[in-house]
């Protein structure tokens, strides 16, 4: 199907994306809000650290990912 390989080639390569950082956030960390949904974080709160230095929630990137087939 035409759509999914070229959907395919967009998206961030699975060794790409294991790379990043997980971290279980703590209060008082540098990273306050979710990047995508702008939430405040809980303690607790596990979090993809980005290129960028964005904390994002991991139940984020499991839906943009397609329901963790690559986390």
């Amino acid at each position: 199907d035409v759509h999914r390989r070229h959907s395919q080639r967009h998206r961030l390569p699975r060794s790409a994306l294991k790379q990043l950082k997980i971290k279980k956030f703590v209060k008082g960390d540098r990273w306050e809000v979710c990047a995508i949904c702008l939430d405040d974080f809980e303690d607790g709160a596990k979090l993809r650290i980005l290129p960028c230095d964005h904390g994002v929630l991991l139940l984020f990137l499991k839906i943009i990912f397609h329901k963790s087939i690559y986390l």
